[in-house]
């Protein structure tokens, strides 16, 4: 932080220091370089979290703003954000609505600690954007660096440290859809690998850059084979604007490596209106599809939620359900290893932007769930999509 008395940052004394030293060695002369003072240096009892203390980083353990769980020997902060969400977190187990942030963390340090814990069934998320057992199962050979119990059994949180420590660094990967193809098909593994949440976003890649929105026809190349793996059950969520509306169907969203292959296909409906349609291609019926009556309002953001199940579509429409489908006489096709296109090359494009769509391979969300990712992403959201 701006230390007031001396008008300099931490960073930039710590530059001085480099440069002045430095000096010393290509001169050979004896500098003699002095360092923050301590007044500078020391802890202030009228720290606070605007207002921290000294050059250190950060208030005093006690006070607002310090991070309990960042141990600065060990740069290890459990409560980073890609690996903790407080409110996420208690939804996903049920702690309450009145259970304060402070007992959420808590909650969450002791599962951390919770040698009884045990990898996969025991391992629990802080967020959909890291999951343990998926992370472990990614990357095997993180084996003999975690703990275990005395059974040799792998402790889930010392998955989680592993990451923390390791696994930012080296860019792991979070996901691998063969290793999970292999969980699913282990006795008892498709309800455990079902039971995981991990929201992988979709992205576009630009000129060298990664962008999670864009208006739709500028491109109809594939976004690749593993941005949407096949899975019989899964969750697809994204934002959408439309700008208007053409007579033909136009295309938003396809996953296949043909028009016939449709896992998903969604689109705006023919006719010249704003409603949408979802196709899910079943074992007898390629067309199978459920089409909300509920036409989008031009030139405004809608949260669009599709639920597939074997048997079942549910689509919902910020929040609120507006289609729902069961198929007694037939499942899922699952293609494995298709295409995605936003949008495709089959179908004229539609008129409107997409943007933070995340896929929730093998596992149907819960309704909380969606409903705190809409609330919380659509802070987030970019209105300058063009």
């Amino acid at each position: 932080g701006i230390n007031a008395e001396y008008g300099m940052t931490a960073a930039s004394a710590m530059v001085w220091l480099v440069v002045l030293s430095a000096l010393s060695v290509a001169l050979g002369a004896e500098v003699h370089v002095l360092g923050p003072s301590t007044a500078q240096t020391a802890y202030d009892a009228n720290a606070d979290v605007n207002n921290p203390t000294s050059l250190f980083p950060g208030p005093t353990s006690g006070l607002p703003g310090y991070k309990e769980s960042h141990d600065w020997v060990k740069d290890l902060d459990v409560f980073n954000p890609l690996v903790f969400d407080d409110k996420w977190f208690a939804l996903r187990y049920e702690l309450g609505a009145d259970t304060q942030p402070s007992e959420v963390r808590q909650a969450w340090l002791d599962y951390l600690e919770d040698t009884t814990a045990i990898f996969p069934a025991g391992c629990k998320q802080g967020n959909p954007l890291f999951s343990p057992n998926k992370y472990f199962r990614a990357n095997p050979d993180i084996a003999d660096q975690l703990e275990t119990n005395d059974d040799g059994k792998e402790i889930c949180g010392s998955i989680v440290k592993v990451f923390l420590k390791e696994g930012i660094f080296d860019a792991a990967p979070r996901f691998d859809s063969n290793a999970e193809e292999d969980a699913a098909a282990k006795t008892g593994g498709a309800e455990q690998v079902a039971s995981e949440i991990l929201g992988l976003g979709i992205y576009q890649a630009l000129s060298g850059r990664r962008l999670d929105g864009w208006a739709l026809g500028k491109s109809f190349a594939s976004l690749g084979e593993d941005q949407m793996v096949g899975t019989g059950s899964y969750t697809l969520a994204f934002w959408y604007q439309p700008w208007g509306a053409r007579a033909p169907e136009c295309n938003i969203l396809h996953r296949g490596n043909s028009f016939n292959e449709k896992a998903p296909m969604i689109s705006q409906a023919a006719g010249g209106s704003t409603r949408l349609k979802f196709v899910v291609a079943q074992t007898n019926n390629n067309d199978w599809e459920c089409s909300p009556s509920v036409q989008l309002v031009d030139k405004q953001w809608s949260f669009i939620v599709l639920k597939v199940q074997p048997s079942e579509i549910q689509v919902s429409y910020d929040g609120q359900t507006v289609c729902n489908k069961q198929n007694s006489a037939g499942t899922s096709v699952v293609y494995p290893h298709r295409n995605l296109y936003v949008s495709s090359p089959w179908q004229p494009p539609a008129s409107g932007v997409i943007q933070k769509i995340s896929y929730y391979p093998y596992t149907v969300v819960s309704d909380d769930l969606i409903k705190y990712q809409y609330q919380d992403s659509e802070a987030k959201l970019s209105m300058d999509i063009k």
